[in-house]
């Protein structure tokens, strides 16, 4: 049940700002398109939520959650857009080993559902250790969106599956 609560929670934030979507891709996009390196892709960290917060004007925590979703939506978008090439990349591995039977693929899809269910509990943690006050959702928008975006230049950089940068 609060599982259910909280992404209807994260829906009605989601749909605050939805002209704003472009703009926000548009950001992260073209920071990340720019960027050099692991150190640069970690400078796009925040520039979404920064763009949001000033269109907004809404200091609030209401506002700053709503940003804070807006910024791991982008983030959670490029990690999506990002998957279809690292299971390319496995899948190719196994093609390059035939007696793998398909051992890339299997590993790598293991790691992703074991990372997300790390980032969902890491996340929920810290949200839950902060249960007595409203900071609790900055806190807790900022720990997916740190771990979110480490993911994300993980797979940008090759760190995860000795891939080729992106």
């Amino acid at each position: 049940m609060k599982v259910l609560l909280g992404c209807v929670g994260i829906a009605v934030l989601i749909m605050t700002f939805p002209a704003q979507a472009d703009t926000y891709a548009a950001i992260l996009d073209n920071c990340l398109a720019n960027s050099a390196g692991e150190d640069g892709d970690l400078a796009c960290r925040d520039l979404v939520y920064e763009a949001c917060q000033a269109a907004s004007g809404d200091q609030t925590t209401y506002g700053m959650s709503a940003c804070l979703v807006a910024e791991n939506a982008e983030w959670d978008r490029v990690l999506n857009d990002l998957w279809p090439a690292i299971l390319a990349d496995a899948k190719a591995r196994d093609v390059d080993v035939p007696d793998q039977q398909g051992a890339n693929v299997e590993h790598l899809l293991a790691a992703q559902r074991a990372w997300i269910a790390f980032r969902d509990a890491e996340c929920a943690n810290v949200y839950q250790t902060f249960i007595g006050g409203t900071i609790r959702s900055i806190v807790g928008g900022a720990c997916l969106i740190e771990l979110t975006s480490d993911r994300v230049i993980q797979f940008r950089h090759g760190m995860a599956y000795g891939n080729e940068p992106r």
